[in-house]
């Protein structure tokens, strides 16, 4: 039997094996539905709209459009995509100025028309035109050779400083970027970052031949890349070997996160790590010592989901069977890394088990996660590789009046009409966004819950 369809069919017979699991958050005043499922193999989301999002078929290479919870027929795009377990259609992200511009960001192995085999990893821009991605307008901003079936990795980050972060795998190669002293220098086992023209950003950190597009290295595979809103500073989850050992890193520029020689934490400092002018040894920030293959990695950008979480981290898990968790982490003051209440987890930043890294378990009974998203209004999508989209969400007023995910002066001048309209809960909108307590009435209670709660968000109103 050829590899590829024994590697499908026991996955399929491990699948089969397991028991199904119903979605669960542990975060009190929150509660999961789902919003669409039928998808093949989706990858990655984005939104484009306060109620339309796209998603990536990775096996397929069509861009879904779901609108108002809706799967849409017609997809936004149909690229040709090499086929097999790991290549195919894999990250998106829009343009800081998409409203503006309509551009939108994808990452995927190119085949030719037949599906024969790929020929090229591309990082390609398309325009968005409001109901499709235009096929014609595509720019290729970055394209690399495609050595191996495996490891393709594929996630996108858009920078806080406008510029574009791409994960790529090692595909199984032994080259100087994972720690090889070959001299065949190859964009594999990287982060590659550059400019939204294609171009090399001034302040990279390698300026050696073959390197100037890399911001680190030494990297397996990967499929979560996400950007800390305050500080800008990269973070990305890294699949290991078949040992149960997986990695979430803190990418600095220049960072060697020691693939092949170094996984999880060395015994001793490592030795023997190819160095390039300008790089640096960095460890992971946390170790999963159970095999988590972890996945999205995504900052929560708002408060509606529960103010003590704001600008938390999020990992999702992705390893072979049928219960896939959440973890939230917390970052210290300086927020270059995690901040853990248990003590079996802050003395050695490892989770050796489920129940030791319990007090980290944000929900569970996924399917694979692929990507973890928020949308407009703050509320956290999970799209799994079954082919389904979970919806986190409060289920209880939050005081967004404005449904757009951020507290602030508009939704302050909203409570303040409430609170002052008679009978106080005179619209639907007053009662749906700003009765906190709940008591069918917007007084004293609610309004002074709602400045306690969003001080930060208000502070000099």
């Amino acid at each position: 039997m050829n590899r590829r369809i024994l590697a499908s069919a026991i996955v399929a017979s491990v699948f089969a094996n397991y028991p199904a699991f119903s979605q669960q958050v542990f975060e009190p005043g929150l509660t999961i539905e789902t919003v669409v499922s039928g998808i093949s193999k989706p990858t990655s989301m984005l939104f484009v709209g306060p109620n339309i999002f796209l998603l990536n078929e990775q096996s397929t290479g069509r861009v879904r459009v779901v609108m108002d919870d809706q799967l849409r027929p017609a997809p936004a795009l149909d690229l040709s995509v090499a086929g097999g377990l790991e290549p195919g259609l894999h990250g998106i992200v829009k343009d800081p100025e998409f409203d503006e511009n309509g551009y939108v960001y994808l990452y995927y192995s190119s085949a030719p028309s037949d599906g024969a085999g790929a020929t090229a990893i591309r990082i390609s821009r398309f325009t968005w035109t409001g109901s499709e991605l235009d096929a014609a307008s595509e720019f290729v901003l970055h394209e690399l050779p495609v050595t191996s079936t495996g490891h393709h990795g594929g996630i996108l980050a858009m920078g806080n400083d406008g510029t574009l972060y791409a994960g790529i795998g090692d595909q199984h190669q032994n080259t100087q970027t994972s720690n090889f002293d070959t001299p065949n220098m190859m964009e594999v086992a990287v982060v590659v970052r550059m400019n939204l023209d294609g171009t090399v950003p001034a302040d990279n950190p390698f300026d050696a031949p073959g390197w100037e597009y890399v911001f680190a290295y030494g990297v397996r595979n990967q499929y979560g890349l996400g950007i800390d809103p305050l500080t800008g500073w990269l973070w990305q989850s890294e699949n290991g070997p078949s040992s149960p050992i997986e990695e979430v890193n803190l990418l600095l520029p220049g960072a060697n996160s020691g693939w092949e020689d170094v996984f999880g934490f060395p015994a001793v400092p490592p030795t023997g790590l190819h160095e390039v002018p300008g790089s640096h040894y960095s460890d992971p920030e946390f170790v999963f010592g159970v095999r988590a293959a972890p996945t999205a990695v995504t900052f929560q950008v708002s408060p509606i989901l529960g103010g003590d979480l704001w600008n938390d981290v999020y990992v999702g898990e992705g390893h072979f069977s049928s219960n896939h968790r959440i973890f939230r982490f917390e970052l210290n003051e300086d927020r270059d890394a995690f901040s853990f209440e248990d003590p079996d987890l802050s003395s050695d930043l490892i989770g050796n088990s489920y129940p030791e890294m319990q007090s980290i378990i944000f929900a569970d009974g996924f399917g694979i996660i692929a990507d973890i998203e928020f949308s407009p209004q703050g509320f956290m999508y999970v799209t799994t590789w079954s082919g389904t989209v979970y919806r986190i969400r409060p289920d209880h007023p939050t005081g967004d009046g404005e449904g757009d995910g951020d507290i602030d002066h508009a939704d302050f001048a909203a409570m303040q009409r409430c609170f002052t309209a008679p009978g106080g809960t005179a619209s639907e909108l007053c009662r749906d966004a700003f009765d906190l307590d709940e008591d069918l009435d917007i007084d004293l209670d609610d309004f002074e819950m709602f400045l306690s709660q969003f001080s930060g968000p208000l502070a000099g109103y």
